[in-house]
């Protein structure tokens, strides 16, 4: 019987019958094709699960190793995501995913642009206690909460600087 899903073949399953002089009967092909029917489904869910863990995984890998610091909450300000950058500006501990923003962090400039109303992105500078400057875009996200993404613009500000002492 072939396993099909959606039109395309994916394989097929073989029966072997051990009960000698015993034919299959309308019956038994009728189990016998929805035994495929279910292995084909199992067999495309596997697939797809695949698929989607690997994009998922690759998702993950981008937002962890790019330099400008992602943090991405959810409608309760849950941590959902956060990469190194973010982590190490923030001072923030491994293991705070699922965690408020406010047990995480007490830097009062993020958790103010998490909580600054409105639907649309906000940007603003925030200073670290280390003197780093980011410029800082929280993003709505509809169905999952909000990013903020923040780039160092700390060589810019110091250039800045120098630009107007001169």
């Amino acid at each position: 019987v072939p396993l099909r899903v959606h039109g395309h073949t994916l394989g097929v399953l073989g029966v072997d019958n051990r009960t000698p002089g015993r034919t299959m009967t309308r019956d038994d092909m009728t189990v016998v094709m929805a035994m495929a029917d279910y292995a084909a489904i199992a067999i495309e869910n596997a697939s797809l699960y695949a698929r989607s863990e690997s994009e998922r995984q690759k998702l993950e890998t981008i937002l962890t190793q790019t330099e400008d610091g992602v943090i991405v909450v959810d409608t309760e300000n849950r941590m959902l995501l956060i990469n190194g950058t973010a982590r190490q500006a923030f001072g923030i501990r491994e293991g705070m995913i699922g965690r408020s923003m406010v047990e995480a962090t007490d830097d009062p400039s993020l958790l103010g642009l998490l909580r600054a109303p409105g639907r649309l992105p906000h940007r603003e500078e925030i200073v670290l206690r280390d003197g780093r400057v980011f410029n800082a875009q929280r993003t709505p996200i509809r169905g999952v909460g909000q990013a903020i993404v923040m780039q160092d613009i700390t060589h810019l500000k110091e250039l800045d600087r120098i630009k107007s002492e001169f």
